[in-house]
């Protein structure tokens, strides 16, 4: 029961066409509220959290203790992130790490291979960000067993909210063991080089007690963080592959962009600190896939608040109470983007010159509302720009089927999901390197 009320509540977010929508949840209050309401939430930044929604599935989905997801809910780690991933300096150096982690992926590959294009395209997306973060010794970068089953926690972590999930939840339930099991002995093996690792130090056990290296959660928490930095760029550079590969004309412009030898720095190279710049093209179809597949951003109230609604009464929550912003209601509204807001139309974000729109890529909604955007919002986005680009560049992609056959139209997971939808269908593609 607890799983359809979780899945009305879903649905209600990605149908909502109102600025407010409550629904009564006993013993909480679930707001369901679109970006317009952004200004308004932006005030309450302080007294609502994205952290705090572990209170209500860090048991359950993480197996974390009591304690430590107190820990996780009283400070705010938004000062530790942005020092981590937004500064120049830091985006730059993270960016260049994972650049040169996905070229020797890349480079390591076979010229001819027939693969599902979904698992591949995955892995390699999150073990290029993974070298850059837990380092390229970890298995996230190095284990073929770690990867598939970080793959599948990724996609099924919130069955662990089901009854008996012992039972009902199996997959996911061995896969969190395996990962565990894999994060603990890689830790033991490795110290000294993981304690130098950004995973470590925006790790909230360790920032919060002093015997963390006895603590069993540092484990799950390093679980948690690795599903929060590494699926969405994973999953968003599969489904704009997926999206690429319905429409050929879409797929032979951003191919040719990706091929052009001016675009390249001294040594061969796609220049990765003017990859927007570069590649306009692809950079508007990332922001037509992040609008058509982001769904939601929850946040939890901290405190007693009122929320002020455009003419109408304030909105009173209680602490525990469930905020939800819609996005996915703002981002397919045909007011603002057109009749086509539901398909896969990248040329809205283009100037007439060809050059990438500032203002429609200001409407889109996506990261979260001002005072709580995610910090790695930058990090994330060039690195499925530069994973993108490369497959492109270096691989042509064809159907083993023949020439003639059309693939499956990507088709969504079903069930309850925040944050960015994953592809559920799978296609076996054959890469033969240009």
């Amino acid at each position: 029961m607890r799983y359809q009320v979780y899945s009305f509540v879903y649905n209600a977010i990605l149908n909502c066409a109102r600025p407010t929508l409550s629904i009564n949840i006993f013993p909480r209050k679930v707001l369901v509220t679109d970006p317009s309401m952004e200004s308004v939430l932006s005030r309450h930044t302080s007294e609502t959290s994205l952290a705090n929604v572990i209170f209500l599935i860090g048991r359950r989905v993480f197996d974390l203790s009591d304690a430590t997801i107190n820990a996780i809910g009283s400070y705010d780690p938004r000062p530790v992130h942005v020092g981590e991933f937004s500064s120049a300096s830091n985006a730059r150096a993270l960016v260049a790490q994972v650049s040169n982690a996905a070229n020797q992926r890349l480079q390591s590959q076979p010229d001819v291979q027939e693969t599902e294009l979904g698992p591949w395209l995955f892995k390699l997306t999150s073990s290029s960000v993974a070298s850059a973060l837990w380092g390229p010794e970890s298995p996230f970068v190095v284990d073929d067993e770690f990867q598939t089953a970080f793959m599948e926690i990724s996609g099924s972590q919130m069955t662990l909210l089901r009854p008996f999930s012992k039972y009902t939840a199996q997959a996911a339930h061995k896969a969190r063991a395996l990962i565990i099991s894999k994060l603990k002995s890689f830790h033991f093996n490795n110290r000294d080089s993981r304690l130098r690792q950004i995973a470590h130090r925006i790790n909230a056990v360790a920032l919060s007690d002093t015997e963390w290296e006895s603590n069993k959660d540092y484990f799950n928490v390093e679980l948690l963080t690795s599903l929060g930095l590494l699926v969405t760029p994973s999953s968003m550079a599969v489904w704009m592959i997926r999206h690429l590969l319905m429409r050929p004309d879409l797929l032979e412009r951003v191919v040719k962009e990706a091929r052009n030898p001016d675009i390249l720095d001294a040594e061969g190279r796609i220049d990765v600190a003017r990859i927007r710049e570069s590649f306009p093209f692809l950079a508007a179809c990332l922001y037509e896939t992040l609008r058509l597949h982001m769904t939601a951003i929850p946040r939890l109230a901290k405190t007693d608040l009122d929320i002020a609604v455009p003419n109408s009464q304030p909105i009173h929550l209680k602490s525990g109470d469930l905020i939800y912003l819609a996005m996915s209601s703002f981002n397919k509204d045909t007011a603002t983007w057109g009749s086509d807001a539901g398909t896969f139309s990248p040329d809205k974000f283009l100037t007439n010159s060809g050059s990438l729109s500032a203002s429609m890529v200001r409407k889109l909604r996506v990261f979260g509302v001002a005072g709580n955007l995610c910090p790695g919002r930058k990090v994330g986005f060039e690195t499925i720009l530069f994973v993108v680009a490369n497959v492109l560049r270096d691989f042509d992609i064809e159907n083993p089927r023949g020439e003639d056959v059309t693939y499956p139209e990507p088709r969504t997971e079903d069930g309850f999901g925040i944050g960015f939808e994953r592809c559920a269908n799978e296609i076996t593609v054959r890469l033969r390197r240009v």
